[in-house]
This record gives C-alpha cells, sequence and structure tokens, in this order.
C-alpha cells in the first residue's frame, strides 16, 4: 500500500544503516495498523551502546 511504503521511506529516511531492524519493526507496526490490535503492546531494543537502538526507537 501507498501507506506501508511512504512509512518504510520516512524510516529508512531518519535511520541509517539497520536494515534488519528497520524490516522488523516495518513489519510489527504494521501488522498493528492493518489489525487495529496495537493496545498495550510495546517493542524493547537490546544492544551494545552506540548502535542506534534510542534513534531507532524515535523514527
Amino acid at each position: 500500500s501507498e501507506f506501508r511504503k511512504s512509512s518504510r521511506a520516512a524510516l529508512d529516511a531518519a535511520v541509517l544503516g539497520q536494515d534488519k531492524a528497520k524490516e522488523l519493526v516495518h513489519g510489527v507496526t504494521g501488522r498493528w495498523i492493518s489489525t487495529g490490535k496495537a493496545s498495550g503492546v510495546c517493542l524493547g531494543f537490546e544492544g551494545s551502546p552506540g548502535v542506534g537502538k534510542t534513534e531507532l526507537a524515535m523514527a
């Protein structure tokens, strides 16, 4: 859909690299939006300092 394309483009523009993580986040959030089942759900990011967890979460 156009929304999925534009949301992925926005994520790619906001976060450099991290392609696997961006694909996972995009897939999960896309399912939440399409099913309407996002209530009470959160994402957790794990990794070494400086790898882009906060940047990805803020995007």
